[in-house]
């Protein structure tokens, strides 16, 4: 687990997508949490292809759920689809020719069919990150359900998801 500092704050990365990630998500928690105060509904978990994946189990390996997932170039992992009690708000993004295209498009469906706060960006591209050129400005996007006090009192809301996204594509 290495730390770098932003100038949006601290970002944590381990190893994403292999026999030790449990461990390596239970050791960010713990630690992450050890040093700061942190609001659980205001953690997002990301990745990219199979890290998207492994940001989706977080709420497995971890005592907590994570409010969100961004998963770019990546959905939920094979054999562990969502259901209606899916705890968190998904944002993906894909290239028009990513070789994962069409189970992100399947995905976004499956998230409306069961009425999850969720958003899909499709971009000009293969298997990669998105350009920021192609990025809406943030009061454009796809957001098919506003996050809106999901589970919170009014007075202590998180940031909305359309804020979280915000953040997560400038760096």
């Amino acid at each position: 687990f290495h730390a770098y500092p932003t100038r949006h704050g601290t970002i944590g990365v381990a190893i994403c997508w292999d026999q030790w990630f449990p461990e390596a998500a239970r050791a960010m928690w713990s630690e992450t949490h050890a040093r700061l105060s942190i609001d659980d509904r205001r953690v997002y978990a990301a990745g990219f292809s199979g890290g998207a994946r492994a940001a989706c189990l977080m709420r497995e390996f971890v005592a907590h759920s994570v409010a969100g997932v961004i998963g770019c170039s990546g959905g939920f992992p094979f054999g562990e689809p969502p259901d209606g009690t899916t705890p968190f708000d998904f944002f993906g993004t894909a290239g028009n020719r990513d070789f994962n295209y069409y189970e992100l498009r399947d995905l976004d469906r499956t998230l409306a069919s069961l009425g999850l706060a969720h958003a899909l960006l499709i971009f000009d591209g293969a298997h990669e990150w998105r350009p920021r050129a192609v990025l809406p400005p943030v009061n454009q996007r796809p957001i098919r359900q506003p996050i809106a006090s999901r589970n919170f009192e009014r007075a202590q809301q998180p940031p909305s998801f359309r804020s979280c996204v915000q953040h997560a594509v400038e760096y």
